[in-house]
């Protein structure tokens, strides 16, 4: 939790993000960069999805924590420090994902796992990439802009001060030790974006998109995606947090609907991340 809020301060990053925001979204409205190519009716296999969901969700819910419990119990994780122990889950729980999304993908449903990494027949991966790294400059101050609103109603409405991310916490106890950050680091930087695309994007807006339609899709995966990285304990604290991660995802789902790849949802993912990385240790 910040101990010296300045009203001062959020204001001027509000009108200052604020503006820069209606520009670049002026502009890119201009050149017609938020319309969607037409939806074709190909549909992927429904149980194929549902398959991947329930496995993200009991490796991440049950498996994970089942192992690092035993783990912990046969001395191969240490118990006497938390952010070790949070390290070594972290890396169990992203091994896990990572292999089952991959073993699965590949040994029984080939051309689903495909589709969902690039159903664009006339792909091109150097503008996925590029279209990727530049939305930072379109998302970015946007996502400032609804932070720092958020934050000014909660401190006026509630008198709470923004309070700080999991994941931020995590990676300023992991800077303690050289070690740790590295892994972190890989975990924060490399392998959460590809499984978190893989999981919200590729699959569950997937899934969801043919009952409710595109927008729908978009909004209740984003939804899902912000809840998802909050301590709900935090109560109305996490406002803040919860409303820029759901711009943030918006953006990411409509990313991956123009590209219909993606690899531009995961580079626009690894990109912010980095950047808020290295914003907390420095």
């Amino acid at each position: 939790m910040e101990t010296d809020f300045s009203i001062q301060k959020h204001v001027v990053s509000l009108l200052f993000f604020g503006l820069v925001s209606f520009g670049i979204f002026f502009f890119a409205k201009r050149k017609n960069f938020f319309s969607l190519p037409q939806e074709k009716n190909k549909q992927l296999p429904s149980h194929n999805l549902l398959i991947f969901l329930l496995g993200f969700i009991f490796i991440y819910y049950f498996f994970t924590p089942f192992l690092t419990a035993i783990g912990t119990r046969l001395k191969v994780i240490p118990s006497n420090s938390g952010i070790k122990q949070v390290s070594f889950a972290q890396i169990i729980n992203a091994s896990l994902l990572l292999g089952f999304m991959l073993i699965y993908g590949f040994c029984f449903c080939k051309q689903t796992f495909l589709k969902v990494w690039n159903s664009n027949e006339k792909t091109n991966k150097l503008q996925d990439i590029s279209r990727g790294l530049y939305s930072i400059f379109i998302v970015y101050p946007f996502i400032f802009f609804s932070w720092n609103a958020i934050v000014l109603i909660n401190y006026l409405l509630f008198g709470i001060a923004p309070l700080v991310q999991p994941a931020v916490e995590f990676l300023k106890q992991s800077a303690e030790q050289l070690s740790l950050l590295y892994l972190a680091l890989i975990c924060i930087v490399i392998l959460a974006p590809i499984i978190e695309e893989f999981f919200f994007r590729g699959v569950l807006q997937t899934y969801l998109k043919k009952n409710l339609g595109r927008k729908a899709a978009i909004i209740c995966t984003s939804l899902l995606f912000a809840f998802m990285h909050v301590n709900l304990l935090r109560g109305v604290g996490n406002l803040p947090i919860i409303v820029s991660l759901f711009v943030f995802a918006c953006y990411l789902g409509f990313l991956y609907e123009k590209q219909k790849s993606l690899l531009a949802p995961i580079v626009l993912h690894m990109t912010f991340n980095a950047i808020s990385c290295v914003q907390i240790i420095i």
